[in-house]
């Protein structure tokens, strides 16, 4: 038997995240299994062919337990669902987090944010979420803002929440050393919230006094820093007490989490790159102990851009403690499960902060488990053609990690993109499940607004984002329920498909949309493979394909090639420029006929930020066959109250109808149109969806 081998290891390099993670598809029956080393220590893999053909996996880890699982499937999305059962269900992002939201390293003030909200607005670019990197603090100390360019920010917080937007704002791990004038250093200290040396015996020799046996590095902060213990219920309460503080100076929605690997700079080096230079060298050291050299030395410390050439590189020594207040453990055994520490308690101390509301925590460090807490995206990427095409992989991964609510910074975050380069990366990035622009600082400004060709695809696409929003949430509702994923290969509907399993640079939204972005330059035109079955586009409706086929399809520079799958019923809403207006609009349904003529979804709804209780819930299943259309509510209607099903659009209709009934009443003829040329039939009606709807065709 001859199978087909999909790796998905994450942290090769040492960078953010450490999914030990493969998936095997067997071609010839669809047949699909899963193996998960649960496994928090440093390692390394590689892939290989065998003689016959077959692929192969070797896995090293140098320490800690072999704690396999293997998950049988036999689907794709069956072990997508067992492996999150295991790991944790994905947490349920709040509506408003389906937004679009825009972000930047590298704003100078709270007026450079307005300038670019109102270049927003003015191009009637829908936006939900302005994110604040490190530069709205002062001189980089976390639960600060700067008292002179960013002195108003608490009142940029409240025009932002009157124009329906949130804020979202960082937060590194790193806490300066700055006991008698910075407070949230100082309860920390008295709260004994930070990382300490194992032994005694490992703290150096010159050591601050003040410090204890804490560990001392460096990062962006002017000033030594220390580094909290997530593991430890005192630090997580420090921390909840800082994020409640700060909040009443900022009114925040969410907090991005980054640097928590944990990052350290020039570690074990003679300083760090942004070391002051009127200061001594100096630099966080690691002891030469067998855990901070280890006789085997991984290919993060062989290959690569290792500095120091240690396991701590870039990072923490290997010979410090964390403690859960019972038990001690050794940074070596639990460097990869640092970031999902202070996930966890970022994510349970806002459940406190938002009582009854959905936290929504964006990190950079994740590990198996990590989506019950966190939104993921995928780091520090470069504006470039590859990378632009590696986020569609990247994508697709951590949907199978468990964490679907993922995306790549749009643009890309290093380097100057190229108009046709945010162009193209807008038209994917505005179906990323977590759709974001961030830039870096130093480099040209790329928000959407910026060119007017950009602005003009951006709110075409994004409109066509937020009109299938309430689809999206309901994929989420399913994930978050049951670990389905939300993004998905082709070959997770087509395991035995040779062709589909081949295929990387398109996408699917659940069951009922595919994605063929343009991933290269220069180009208005792709092929698109098109598995068994009918294909739409997704405007205006027409037939696109009939699979399984490979079609070179026109894709000029304002388009993303978006197709509905014959036999999906796709709930809408009519955009707006936030989530908050879009929610209050008509419902639409896109209904395109299979071979049969016959077509199914889903829909749920409920008030879109709070705790998620299946009772206070709306969901209705739909179906089309023989001519008949019937949405059932089959649970809690209240949430759909006010709120109407005014359009329904077939796709692949044969015929102009001579009658149509919307719950036993007829329609006048004006009410719905056929395009003979499309096959699509509009129908218009006003039908409340707290109650069952019926749409009869004849």
């Amino acid at each position: 038997m001859k199978c087909m081998m999909y790796e998905f290891f994450q942290g090769f390099m040492a960078e953010y995240g450490h999914h030990p993670y493969y998936v095997v598809v067997d071609p010839d029956t669809g047949n699909t299994h899963s193996v998960l080393l649960f496994n928090s220590n440093a390692m390394e893999y590689s892939t290989f062919t065998l003689p016959d053909g077959r692929p192969a996996v070797t896995l090293r880890t140098i320490g800690g337990i072999l704690d396999f699982h293997i998950f049988t499937g036999p689907t794709l999305e069956d072990v997508n669902k067992q492996y999150a059962q295991m790991v944790g269900l994905p947490a349920f992002p709040p509506y408003w987090s389906l937004g679009f939201h825009l972000s930047r390293y590298g704003y100078a003030s709270t007026n450079e944010v307005r300038e670019v909200r109102e270049r927003m607005k003015a191009m009637g670019i829908p936006q939900d979420v302005q994110t604040l990197d490190i530069d709205y603090m002062e001189r980089f100390r976390d639960f600060t803002y700067d008292p002179v360019p960013w002195g108003d920010l608490p009142a940029l917080t409240q025009e932002l929440h009157n124009d329906n937007l949130k804020l979202t704002i960082i937060l590194d791990p790193a806490v300066v050393i700055d006991w008698d004038n910075y407070p949230p250093g100082q309860r920390g200290k008295d709260a004994d919230a930070f990382i300490k040396w194992y032994s005694d015996i490992y703290i150096p020799s010159d050591q601050d006094p003040t410090c204890r046996d804490y560990v001392i590095g460096y990062v962006w902060p002017d000033t030594k820093t220390v580094f909290p213990d997530f593991f430890k219920p005192s630090t997580k309460a420090w921390w909840k007490e800082e994020l409640n503080i700060f909040y009443e100076s900022v009114a925040y929605d969410a907090i991005w989490i980054d640097m928590n690997e944990p990052a350290n700079f020039g570690t074990n080096l003679d300083k760090p790159f942004n070391w002051p230079s009127e200061l001594p060298d100096w630099s966080l050291k690691c002891p030469y102990t067998h855990w901070d050299s280890p006789p085997y030395p991984t290919k993060f410390i062989r290959v690569g851009d290792n500095e120091s050439g240690r396991l701590s590189d870039h990072g923490m020594c290997m010979t410090v403690n964390h403690t859960d207040g019972v038990k001690n453990f050794m940074h070596y055994d639990v460097h990869s499960l640092y970031g999902w520490s202070e996930t966890d308690a970022t994510f349970k101390a806002l459940q406190e902060i938002f009582p009854g509301k959905r936290p929504v925590v964006l990190s950079r460090s994740t590990y198996p488990g990590s989506g019950k807490y966190a939104v993921h995206w995928l780091g520090d990427n470069t504006s470039a053609w590859s990378h632009l095409k590696m986020s569609v992989i990247g994508m697709l991964e951590f949907n199978l990690f468990g964490l679907p609510m993922v995306g790549a910074d749009i643009c890309g975050f290093f380097g100057d993109a190229t108009m046709e380069l945010c162009m193209r990366w807008m038209e994917l990035g505005a179906f990323y499940p977590f759709s974001r622009n961030h830039n870096a600082i130093g480099q040209t400004e790329q928000d959407p607004g910026i060119w007017p060709e950009v602005a003009e695809v951006s709110r075409f696409v994004l409109n066509l984002r937020y009109q299938y929003l309430p689809y999206l949430y309901t994929l989420f509702h399913a994930a978050h329920m049951h670990g389905n994923s939300v993004v998905r290969p082709l070959f997770s509907e087509y395991p035995t498909d040779l062709t589909a399993l081949d295929v990387d640079d398109q996408f699917m939204w659940g069951t009922g949309m595919m994605f063929a972005p343009v991933l290269t330059e220069s180009t208005s035109s792709r092929n698109v493979y098109f598995p068994q079955g009918l294909w739409y586009h997704s405007v205006p409706g027409f037939l696109a394909a009939t699979g399984p086929s490979t079609v070179l399809a026109n894709a000029p520079m304002e388009a993303i090639l978006i197709y509905v799958r014959g036999g999906a019923i796709l709930p809408y809403q009519e955009p707006s420029l936030t989530t908050v207006e879009s929610r209050q609009n008509p419902f639409g349904l896109t209904v395109a006929l299979d071979e049969s003529g016959s077509a199914s979804g889903e829909l749920f709804w409920d008030d879109g930020e709070e705790e998620h209780a299946m009772s206070e819930t709306y969901f209705a299943t739909m179906s089309f066959a023989a001519n008949s259309l019937n949405l059932v509510v089959s649970n809690n209607p209240a949430p759909m109250t006010g709120l109407n099903l005014e359009t329904v659009r077939f796709y692949g209709y044969p015929a102009d109808p001579a009658l149509v009934t919307v719950n036993g009443e007829n329609l006048d003829p004006s009410q719905w149109a056929y395009d003979a040329d499309y096959s699509v039939l509009s129908v218009t009606m006003s039908a409340p969806l707290d109650q069952d709807v019926a749409v009869v065709l004849s």
